[in-house]
């Protein structure tokens, strides 16, 4: 985990610094959002090349998925709080299922723009927990992405009557996956975004 911060951190410090050379070099209305879909799809690529070094699959903390709605883009994410008890020993949720969940939304700087929980790990005492159709993607107009759809499948619940909290994500969403090229609310054209996805339910829909 440590080697993955570092390189992010690393990225994140070279992205302010670009985008402050790109602000001061030219206003021009468009350009910034070019330049904002470059820096993020050079975050994308800095994750493939983080998950490259540490040997693919299996070989290290960052994992990855092929999203069948898209399968020329990959969808990288990192378990999170598995030593708190974060890990889910239910059934996966599927795609008929609504699934519960706790869920923190940030673009690649680390800015938080949605969130149900303010704290880095949910608290159940305060926070409420939402509910999203798994497969209730965007284009239904359910307001789920396409790369929720894709993740909440990998995810399992906390099963009844265990100490278990539900398995926790960091999850890295490709724009083209999320709200794709134009500005959705306060999230960007062309936003890979980072999302805190803890799933602490799932209800069976017949």
């Amino acid at each position: 985990m440590k080697r993955l911060t570092y390189l992010c951190a690393m990225f994140v410090m070279t992205l302010f610094a670009a985008m402050a050379v790109s602000c001061d070099e030219n206003k021009d209305e468009g350009t910034y959002d070019a330049h904002w879909r470059s820096l993020n799809e050079a975050f994308l690529d800095s994750l493939g090349n983080a998950f490259k070094a540490q040997g693919g699959e299996g070989k290290g903390e960052l994992k990855r998925i092929v999203p069948m709605s898209d399968r020329t883009v990959p969808i990288y994410y990192t378990i999170v709080g598995a030593d708190k008890g974060y890990v889910g020993d239910g059934d996966e949720a599927l795609f008929s299922d609504t699934a519960i969940v706790y869920y923190k939304t940030m673009d690649i700087t680390g800015k938080v723009l949605d969130s149900n929980f303010s704290g880095e790990y949910p608290d159940t005492a305060f926070d409420i927990p939402s509910e999203f159709a798994v497969g209730g993607m965007l284009a239904s107009g359910s307001g789920i992405i396409y790369g929720w759809t894709e993740i909440l499948q990998y995810m399992r619940p906390p099963k009844g009557g265990t100490d278990s909290k539900g398995d926790f994500f960091r999850v890295y969403i490709p724009w083209s996956l999320a709200y794709g090229e134009d500005d959705y609310n306060d999230i960007k054209g062309y936003s890979l975004l980072v999302f805190d996805i803890n799933l602490v339910g799932v209800k069976h829909n017949e």
